[in-house]
């Protein structure tokens, strides 16, 4: 899934969101006038690195549909430190569960790529409404909720591939399914741009390991790792070197 071309921040008016909605696949499929509502309760919002978006324990005020960049979902330990929860990039939802539920949200929603731009979905006054355009709008809420246990439940297949190896591969993999873009017969290139610190965070491995493996791979001209995002050079000899 690419990332979406947005607005700046001031010039994203009222027809800029509908717009937004009309071009994003997620939200595409609802109807014209279940994307006027959704419309009338959104608000455009770009973030730089290392910015919140809400923390644990806030009240669930909106969701967001992230556009562009990525977001990290960590939940507080205490003393031994932070438990990273997901990561979720262009067209994921998140926050739903806790709006719905009308709780507390459970984790941090922290940007963790130089930028990212999202819209804020307070959806709290249709989710209380009972018209035609309200329940459509909270039947797509509920497939987000179901999205997002999909994606978590995907982040578990990943921490327990086996070795640094294979964890590594699989969340390359993973990234590649859920934002990559397939350019050539046998390449893609998926615009998320991650630091080897990262990924090492994200499947729980050093990063000196991580840096060797991604380096091993470069030069078999297996992909390329740089600022613009992860590129699969060749996808079925990437698949055949991880035993």
């Amino acid at each position: 899934m690419a990332t979406h071309k947005v607005r700046a921040a001031d010039k994203m008016s009222h027809a800029g969101i509908l717009q937004t909605l009309e071009q994003v696949q997620n939200t595409a499929v609802l109807s014209q006038r279940a994307k006027q509502l959704m419309t009338s309760v959104s608000v455009f919002q770009e973030y730089t690195s290392k910015k919140t978006m809400w923390k644990a324990g806030e009240p669930a005020e909106f969701g967001a549909l992230i556009l562009s960049g990525l977001v990290e979902i960590i939940r507080p330990t205490g003393t031994t430190g932070d438990y990273l929860v997901g990561f979720f990039g262009p067209g994921d939802v998140i926050g739903m569960s806790a709006l719905v539920k009308h709780r507390f949200y459970p984790g941090t929603s922290k940007i963790v790529s130089s930028r990212a731009s999202v819209l804020k979905l307070h959806l709290k006054p249709i989710l209380s409404l009972k018209d035609v355009d309200s329940l459509e709008i909270k039947n797509w809420v509920q497939d987000q909720v179901l999205n997002h246990e999909q994606i978590l439940r995907e982040k578990i297949d990943i921490l327990s591939a086996g070795s640094v190896e294979k964890r590594v591969f699989e969340l390359i993999c993973h990234l590649s399914r859920r934002f990559g873009i397939k350019t050539h017969d046998n390449e893609m290139e998926t615009p998320i741009k991650l630091t080897r610190s990262q990924v090492g965070r994200i499947i729980g491995a050093r990063v000196e390991t991580v840096i060797r493996l991604i380096n091993r791979w470069e030069k078999h001209g297996l992909l390329t790792w740089s600022k613009e995002g992860i590129r699969i050079t060749d996808i079925k000899e990437f698949k055949k070197s991880v035993k």
